[in-house]
């Protein structure tokens, strides 16, 4: 699991509709870069309590975090999927 230096700073939800399940992801952002300065990616993840979210890089631009967020919607969906429909 990704550690975190700073706590997320929450942005707002986005629903997923897979079959007839509806799935809220908070959205949270952070600073996600290494020590070398490259920058981390965001993406869909689940927590040990089976919670889903997405993170995304609060120092990325609209366009970074939009694409972020786009991409773990995607992933979002691949897992729910796989657990709801089988």
């Amino acid at each position: 699991m990704r550690e975190l230096s700073q706590a997320p700073r929450f942005i707002g939800y986005v629903h997923v509709r897979v079959g007839s399940e509806v799935v809220a992801l908070a959205v949270q952002s952070v600073p996600m870069v290494h020590d070398g300065g490259a920058a981390k990616p965001g993406g869909f993840f689940t927590d040990g309590a089976g919670e889903y979210g997405i993170l995304v890089n609060s120092q990325g631009s609209a366009g970074d975090v939009q694409e972020q967020v786009d991409h773990a919607i995607a992933d979002a969906v691949a897992h729910i999927s796989r657990r709801v429909l089988n």
